[in-house]
């Protein structure tokens, strides 16, 4: 359940914070609704052992007792963040009307399933991340991330990733090349890969941010298991 909408979106774009669980592996899986709309991306688990991500965009720090507050949920970035990133043309329309999605975990789950993809470091199953499926154009898909789940560091060598779809099938990404975007200040990436196979597409919220006592979901590979 979404829990926390500070008016002011906390450093690389944190603004949605949630009582679901975060576990390894799965930042940048997608954040859905209850009709299995995109509304956000994972990326910062509860109670995090190291750093401080409670910051807010222009420098400011919240109060001590609004920071104890911040550190019991996980938090997500909006999709209204992510949309600079890729066309939301006609790759990324429903692929049934919105108004057929049941408003079920089970039927959740299914989409889920069929749009979040596994992002692997070769040779370090700790440093993988999760991805979502968000468009296509001919044979070329559209994956949303978080940033730091393709940022190198000195434990994991993401020079070269390993994407993994929901069938099973790897796909090579070259972090180096022009197949993966960015957008400075924002913990958000996108990547590229080419398949002839079909993939579903996620369908992107037109999401305001209010609680309302919204109830999402949120999916990811932990570790190196779905």
């Amino acid at each position: 359940q979404v829990l926390l909408i500070p008016k002011r979106a906390l450093k690389e774009g944190y603004q949605i914070g949630y009582d679901n669980d975060i576990r390894k592996g799965m930042s940048g899986g997608p954040i859905l609704n209850r009709y299995g709309q995109l509304i956000g991306i994972n990326g910062i688990h509860a109670h995090p052992l190291w750093g401080n991500p409670y910051v807010y965009e222009d420098g400011s720090s919240p109060t001590a007792a609004r920071r104890d507050l911040m550190s019991r949920y996980s938090w997500g970035i909006p999709i209204q963040t992510a949309t600079s990133l890729a066309s939301k043309g006609d790759s990324t329309k429903a692929q049934v009307p919105i108004s057929k999605l049941p408003p079920i975990a089970n039927e959740v789950n299914n989409i889920a399933e069929k749009i979040t993809v596994r992002i692997d470091v070769p040779n370090s199953p700790e440093c993988s991340g999760s991805g979502v499926i968000i468009a296509k154009k001919q044979n070329t898909y559209t994956v949303l991330t978080a940033e730091h789940v393709i940022r190198e560091e000195v434990k994991c060598d993401r020079r070269v990733l390993s994407l993994v779809t929901h069938d099973g099938r790897k796909y090579p990404i070259q972090v180096n090349d022009n197949s993966v975007k960015t957008v400075p200040g924002s913990d958000l990436a996108v990547l590229e890969f080419t398949s002839n196979q079909t993939y579903d597409v996620a369908t992107l919220a037109d999401y305001q941010l209010s609680k309302n006592e919204e109830i999402i979901f949120i999916s990811g590979w932990t570790g190196s298991k779905n």
